[in-house]
């Protein structure tokens, strides 16, 4: 039995172990704080679909100044933060996220201009569009937005194998196996959000030319 296989078994036997505690649903944010959590599903013996959720609030988000007053933003997210409520199910996502190969989930915004900013934290732009770096692998992806009070909550969708990361199973998928689909959701402190970006650029007058005598 290859060390790969014997890894994968423990990941899945460790979830599976851990099934009846699982809950689906929207995650508990903490009611201060920034957040990012994954989503994903898994099938149990073929029939019984769980959907665990690990929430995150050690994420750190700063800002890359470009040229034409145009900025991005970058979240870091160190995936051995995610707490799910369970420690066996934490190690297992590290596993299946790679966090040797990347420490951290890392998206980075396109570029964005000031009215566009705006535009967001007020929740007229419905969506935010970015690279996301999952294992060392960058990929093109799109959160939907919602204004929620004093945050901007983002929802991404994607899958495992589009980040090039094979979900695991145990017997061929007959005693557990992880659905190929990941989400990826944001709880964004507007106010926080604000301070890193930093107030719009005054322009300055020109000043006039003096006229030749």
């Amino acid at each position: 039995m290859s060390r790969s296989f014997k890894k994968q078994t423990l990941i899945l036997i460790t979830l599976f172990l851990m099934s009846f505690s699982i809950f689906a649903g929207d995650p508990s944010w903490p009611t201060a704080d920034t957040g990012v959590a994954w989503k994903t599903s898994k099938k149990m013996f073929m029939v019984k679909k769980v959907e665990p959720i690990g929430v995150n609030t050690a994420v750190t988000i700063t800002k890359k100044i470009l040229d034409n007053q145009q900025f991005q933003i970058r979240l870091d997210v160190p995936i051995n933060k995610f707490n799910s409520g369970e420690k066996g199910r934490d190690e297992a996502v590290l596993e299946i996220l790679q966090a040797e190969k990347q420490a951290s989930l890392i998206f980075i915004s396109n570029p964005l201009d000031f009215d566009r900013f705006d535009q967001i934290l007020a929740g007229k732009t419905k969506v935010i569009a970015g690279q996301l770096k999952i294992a060392g692998r960058n990929k093109q992806v799109t959160f939907e937005l919602k204004k929620n009070g004093a945050f901007l909550d983002g929802t991404m969708k994607s899958t495992f194998t589009h980040f090039g990361i094979k979900p695991p199973s145990v017997a061929g998928g007959v005693v557990a196996k992880v659905q190929d689909d990941l989400k990826l959701l944001a709880h964004l402190k507007i106010d926080q959000l604000r301070v890193v970006v930093g107030p719009r650029p005054t322009s300055v007058p020109e000043t006039p030319e003096e006229n030749e005598t």
